[in-house]
């Protein structure tokens, strides 16, 4: 294999993102891999060594983030790999999400995002498309925030079983707002929404309609906790990302957080034909 082909492109790939100023996690991966019809990849044991050592000499040289590995330890356990051997299952993907999800915290700590200031709205919006691949269980799709009241702020948007929820929380008690029940359906499209400002209170949506609303005066200014996708940190230590939990077994999409509450018409636009006014 032409190891320093690809370290010449992994080298250049990163250079772009640096003109650009994008922050860089260089993942690695193995190069020899069991599948249901035989291992692929690089069989000779030297080649291999050649090949494992493009990462971590890219990473070096470029001033990136490293995760050596990002596979490692993906096929020890059956449930973590669909029939072909090879391509990750839902718990998979949370595997190897959670592997590199402290360097991804240290890139959005550095770029002003995660759990910094840089959302301490006092009125705003999150919107999202997703499809679930099942509906068993309690699966997140949005979270901001950890293990007690703090100072207000904590959000959590997920789905019980068929059902959409959400929690939002201020000093001393929390809300939560609810879809009817069977509202979502396995393998379709659903977009999903929720609004707070002190003026209407807190609202959720599920495909464009309003299902609930609450006159909960409440916001995120005093709520630092990083933003998961796909992913809970209901019980975590404050300020940190531990715990993690309620992962999702599905696709989530075109995720906007918007610092200000947008009207019933202009999440209805969102959910209709992605766009808003």
């Amino acid at each position: 294999m032409a190891t320093a082909k690809t370290e010449a492109n992994l080298r250049q790939i990163c250079d772009l993102f640096e003109a650009k100023g994008v922050d860089v996690l260089l993942c690695g991966t193995e190069p020899y891999y069991p599948t249901a019809k035989g291992a692929k990849g690089i069989a000779d044991t030297a080649s291999q060594v050649a090949f494992e050592a493009v990462f971590p000499r890219v990473a070096k040289a470029e001033g990136v983030l490293l995760e050596p590995n990002l596979i490692d330890g993906l096929y020890g356990d059956p449930a973590r790999v669909q029939p072909d051997r090879l391509h990750p299952t839902w718990k998979g993907t949370a595997y190897m999400a959670g592997r590199v999800l402290p360097e991804a915290m240290d890139l959005l700590d550095g770029a002003g995002g995660g759990g910094s200031d840089a959302f301490n709205f006092d009125e705003g919006t999150v919107s999202l498309w997703f499809k679930a691949g099942d509906t068993a269980g309690r699966q997140a799709l949005f979270s901001k925030d950890a293990a007690g009241y703090g100072d207000g702020g904590g959000t959590s948007l997920w789905l019980e079983g068929k059902q959409l929820c959400l929690r939002f929380e201020g000093e001393t008690f929390a809300i939560t707002l609810k879809s009817a029940a069977g509202a979502v359906k396995a393998g379709e499209a659903h977009h999903a929404a929720f609004t707070f400002d002190h003026d209407t209170g807190t609202r959720l949506y599920l495909d464009g309609r309003q299902v609930m609303a609450r006159s909960f005066l409440d916001d995120w200014q005093g709520n630092d906790e990083a933003i998961l996708i796909g992913a809970r940190n209901p019980f975590g230590t404050p300020g940190a990302v531990t715990g993690v939990r309620d992962f999702f077994h599905g696709t989530i999409d075109d995720v906007a957080v918007i610092d200000q509450a947008l009207s019933g018409n202009e999440v209805r636009a969102l959910a209709t034909d992605g766009m808003w006014v």
